[in-house]
């Protein structure tokens, strides 16, 4: 027997090569796709996630602690980190009442910020919750303490985050 076999493709795997393959390709084609675009999202999140907070930490500080002779230039660089309504009611703020009263009573205050969480974040906009310790002082009485936890708002804003929101939390 010397016969020649040779391979005849059947409709069945006619429909199989031309039907079944391509589909199964671009099943996985897409279904990767997905998975790349949900591991880069979940990395931009986590990025504004630490971001927002470590800026959060940082205007927080920033905006609550100064010192007499220094009140003016201090307070005004926070506002430098600020948005929105809220940058506006933080200057009506220190210009009428924290910078002349800073001034005029010798007043110091030290802020630090122990704790602080993300509440939740996208990555134009993140909500921070802080435990904030400050210390002030008037003149030459002994410090007063004070112990709060705020919660911030940030938006990210040509790649910078700003706080567009301060709250205080109050217990309930």
């Amino acid at each position: 027997m010397t016969g020649k076999h040779t391979f005849e493709p059947t409709r069945r795997t006619r429909i199989l090569v031309l039907g079944v393959l391509p589909a199964v390709a671009l099943v996985l084609a897409v279904a990767a796709g997905v998975f790349k675009w949900q591991v880069a999202s979940s990395t931009g999140v986590e990025r504004a996630r630490t971001e927002s907070v470590q800026a959060a930490r940082d205007i927080t500080v920033e905006m609550l602690s100064y010192q007499p002779d220094k009140v003016e230039q201090q307070l005004h660089a926070a506002r430098e980190r600020m948005t929105g309504e809220f940058l506006g009611i933080y200057t009506a703020m220190i210009e009428n009442a924290v910078i002349p009263g800073a001034k005029s009573q010798g007043v110091t205050a030290f802020a630090d910020v122990p704790q602080a969480g993300s509440v939740s974040a996208s990555p134009d906009r993140a909500e921070v919750l802080l435990y904030l310790d400050q210390t002030v002082t008037v003149a030459q009485k002994p410090p007063q303490k004070t112990v709060s936890t705020v919660r911030v708002t940030m938006v990210n804003e040509d790649g910078r985050w700003l706080m567009s929101k301060f709250e205080p939390v109050t217990a309930q």
